[in-house]
């Protein structure tokens, strides 16, 4: 072989050999863009891997806070109701006191009526035995006159006529003394009758009062019982919250820890390209040399 054929193979070896190192390392060069492109995804991914994760916690803290929030609203409403049932049965007996109440006005009333009533039939025999006396009283009067007229003979009979005018006149005081005490007993009844119709007013008042606090009372009870119920479903919301954000946080660490496994691929991938191209310029300059 003639030295200019070596030389000519030689160049052809060497052109060989750089042709092959040139396309091998420019692979290797794509493959390390693409590493390097992976690098910075997975980068990418674990950051938002923490951040979810992060964010996970946070929601998980703020949802039992939530969840003890909604306990302790719920024994409140609870105890709320406890109470208000109690307003209501305190309510319920004054209710019935009131009723009673109004009964025994009323019949108190019928009796402060009736009582007028025997006080005015009173009062008219009164007149009727005040009438009588001054017409007993007038004819002893007449007798007496007709006794002294009758001389000696109408002595007797004047005794008789004297004591009758006496017990006609002590009749008539004593009716007329009856009289003021029943006019004094008449002005009390009366008193007493416009006493109890004012009672039974403010009887009638109270017993209204205590049936709008009632109404109120029933309208609460029942919005406690929405407030529970409201308050029962926000707590299993916030459960239902609380395991999925479980979960979430459970997958976000899986992420991350796939991510980092990636990670470690690509940084081998990439120790093992540099390894390649090492090799590749070594295989290029063996045939250099052996061309």
């Amino acid at each position: 072989m003639s030295e200019f054929e070596v030389e000519e193979r030689r160049a052809e070896m060497n052109k060989l050999a750089q042709v092959l190192e040139d396309e091998f390392n420019a692979s290797i060069d794509a493959l390390s863009r693409h590493g390097d492109g992976l690098k910075s995804e997975i980068t990418s991914l674990t950051s938002i891997a923490d951040n979810l994760s992060s964010s996970a916690e946070a929601v998980a803290a703020a949802s039992e806070e939530a969840t003890a929030n909604a306990s302790t609203v719920a024994a409140s409403s609870e105890q709320l109701t406890h109470s208000i049932e109690e307003i209501n049965n305190q309510i319920s007996r004054a209710s019935g006191t009131v009723s009673t109440s109004t009964n025994d006005v009323k019949s108190a009333n019928e009796i402060g009526r009736s009582l007028a009533a025997s006080t005015k039939e009173i009062t008219d025999i009164l007149k009727l035995i005040t009438d009588i006396a001054s017409q007993t009283n007038l004819l002893a009067l007449n007798a007496t006159i007709e006794a002294a007229r009758a001389g000696e003979a109408g002595k007797g009979f004047a005794v008789v006529a004297n004591e009758v005018k006496s017990l006609a006149t002590q009749t008539q005081r004593a009716t007329e003394d009856i009289r003021d005490k029943v006019d004094t007993i008449q002005e009390r009844t009366d008193a007493m009758i416009q006493a109890l119709a004012r009672i039974d007013t403010g009887i009638g008042g109270v017993a209204s009062a205590f049936e709008e606090i009632a109404t109120a009372v029933d309208e609460q009870r029942s919005a406690t019982g929405e407030i529970a119920r409201n308050i029962s479903d926000a707590a299993a919301g916030t459960q239902e919250v609380s395991r999925n954000i479980g979960t979430v946080a459970q997958e976000a660490l899986e992420t991350k820890s796939i991510s980092d496994r990636i990670g470690q691929t690509v940084i081998a991938v990439t120790e093992a390209n540099e390894d390649l191209r090492r090799r590749v310029a070594k295989m290029a300059e063996r045939i250099r040399q052996n061309g």
